[in-house]
């Protein structure tokens, strides 16, 4: 049967959610997908907001693995059930929790999500493809979709979504440029603070892309949200920065780890130039005229300022 048919004709009434959401995960299981598959399910859940709660948080796990998914996915960020989705993105996350040997051999391999631009610091969308996405990939999208989420949850204790949030992200996190700079877009839209950029370099470099910082939208009210006392607010806005400032610390060494970044070399030359030895290039001269070492110089300077 045809699965745009299948998936447009079975929709609830037709079918109960459950039997709708069997048929999905059998035509989204067939390899090749039909090109308009996704495009369709997309239209679908946006067209039908009760249909994206009732199976939305099922579809993550089923969504996250298929080429091209990152729309459906942000989709269900924007209108389904925030509190149920953001379970299934946690336990997503902990999926892609690293080991120390994957964790070594990720960060040795090149950053392929690159673009080349004259900013400093551009971020967009991931490039559809029909190859699956990457562990890297994978990542940078479910911090798009708990950026949207997390803007979505009203409750009197956000500090308890935040918590269990920042130690799914920490478990999976690899410190390369493009993981680095979702990282980054997912802090200031946590905290709500506005900065701007480094200033700008001579050359320009090439930059990961991380899809999180262009969202905008943050979708339909929470459904389950609930009134929230100031006091008790004031209070849960100062865990929540801690969490933040405690997680921004762990980030930043990891990154820093992963990367090193010669701070204390290229100090000495510039506070003790007499030690330069003539005729050899110094290491502040290397980071000047290396792109890949400037952008891990920019990538540093924007986890420094969050």
């Amino acid at each position: 049967m045809d699965p745009i048919k299948a998936i447009t004709e079975s929709l609830p009434p037709v079918t109960d959610y459950l039997t709708y959401l069997t048929i999905l995960e059998s035509h989204l299981s067939v390899s090749p997908l039909h090109p308009d598959l996704l495009p369709t399910l997309n239209r679908l859940l946006q067209a039908n907001e009760n249909l994206t709660i009732n199976i939305g948080w099922d579809l993550v796990a089923i969504l996250l693995p298929l080429p091209s998914a990152e729309s459906c996915l942000l989709t269900i960020a924007r209108t389904g059930n925030p509190r149920e989705v953001i379970l299934k993105v946690v336990e997503a996350f902990r999926a892609l929790a690293v080991t120390d040997d994957e964790l070594s051999r990720s960060n040795s391999e090149p950053d392929t999500n690159l673009i080349t631009t004259t900013e400093n610091l551009t971020v967009t969308d991931i490039p559809t493809t029909s190859q699956p996405p990457t562990r890297i990939e994978k990542y940078i999208t479910l911090l798009s979709v708990l950026t949207i989420l997390h803007s979505r949850i009203k409750t009197s204790y956000p500090s308890r979504f935040l918590s269990t949030s920042l130690v799914a992200i920490l478990s999976a996190y690899v410190p390369n440029l493009s993981s680095t700079l979702a990282v980054i877009s997912f802090l200031k839209s946590a905290s709500g603070k506005k900065r701007p950029l480094l200033p700008p370099r001579v050359s320009s470099g090439a930059v990961p892309l991380a899809a999180a910082s262009r969202i905008t939208d943050v979708g339909s009210i929470d459904p389950e949200a609930d009134a929230t006392d100031k006091e008790v607010a004031e209070v849960e806005a100062r865990i929540q920065s801690r969490l933040l400032q405690a997680f921004l610390t762990h980030i930043v060494e990891d990154y820093i780890g992963a990367n090193d970044l010669e701070w204390a070399k290229r100090f000495e030359e510039k506070m003790m130039p007499e030690k330069i030895i003539p005729g050899r290039k110094t290491t502040s001269q290397t980071f000047i005229d290396d792109e890949e070492l400037q952008n891990r110089d920019l990538v540093a300077g924007q986890l420094l300022v969050c």
